[in-house]
């Protein structure tokens, strides 16, 4: 399972992964959780894709300025996509969240292609006793970090579902998904497989400034089955 340690700086990517870690040319992105749709444009843009071809979605009704990618609303419980809508999906930070997370990651299968990529940022909250340590770091994030207070509320409503990365795992694969691990992707490609799950395309703003200080996540892939065949 890939970990990170440290935010910092991208490096120059490699302009060919998007057709040789993903095995057939992307058409459609789609970030959940998009927020502003900074992640959302950077990885897009990487993919080589219009904004036309890039998609986010968020429960905030806070479409971002200009026309950089598709925004669209959601109730926080169904993806407002048709069936098979996407090539690649992102989901950084999010499903814990959600508290029916189950219903919830069969809509990120069904809106994902045959033999499509999902690309997930979660927790791993492992021991137990992590869960308070997460909460705090939360507050902080929505208190303290932000240069907008977002959630002045955050302590009486404030509410997450953490799982341990082995919870998410079984989950993602009992709704059919199929783990991608970097040890099943080509030497020259796995700099770039870690750098997509990792979420770290162009993270850093345009001051330089580094929007994530506390990195408490790991990244992975998963590949949703094409005629009986798993991507690995």
């Amino acid at each position: 399972m890939c970990r990170t340690q440290t935010a910092k700086h991208s490096d120059a990517l490699n302009p060919e992964c998007a057709t040789m870690f993903f095995r057939r040319p992307v058409q459609s992105y789609c970030d959940v959780g998009c927020a502003d749709g900074f992640i959302t444009v950077a990885i897009g843009n990487y993919l080589h894709l219009s904004p036309t071809q890039i998609f986010g979605c968020d429960v905030r009704d806070l479409p971002p300025e200009g026309n950089k990618f598709q925004f669209k609303y959601y109730d926080g419980q169904k993806l407002p996509y048709m069936n098979n809508s996407f090539d690649v999906m992102t989901i950084y930070m999010v499903m814990h969240h959600i508290p029916h997370i189950q219903s919830f990651i069969k809509e990120l299968y069904r809106v994902l292609k045959n033999g499509g990529y999902l690309v997930i940022r979660e927790h791993d909250c492992n021991p137990e006793d992590m869960r308070m340590f997460l909460d705090i770091q939360h507050g902080l994030y929505a208190l303290v970090l932000s240069p907008i207070v977002e959630t002045p509320d955050f302590c009486t409503t404030f509410q997450t579902y953490y799982k341990s990365r082995t919870q998410w795992r079984e989950m993602l694969c009992d709704a059919g998904f199929t783990e991608i691990t970097s040890d099943s992707i080509s030497e020259e490609n796995r700099r770039d497989f870690n750098r997509l799950t990792h979420g770290r395309i162009g993270t850093s703003r345009p001051n330089g400034e580094i929007a994530n200080l506390l990195n408490t996540y790991y990244g992975q892939g998963f590949g949703k089955k094409q005629k009986e065949e798993l991507w690995r």
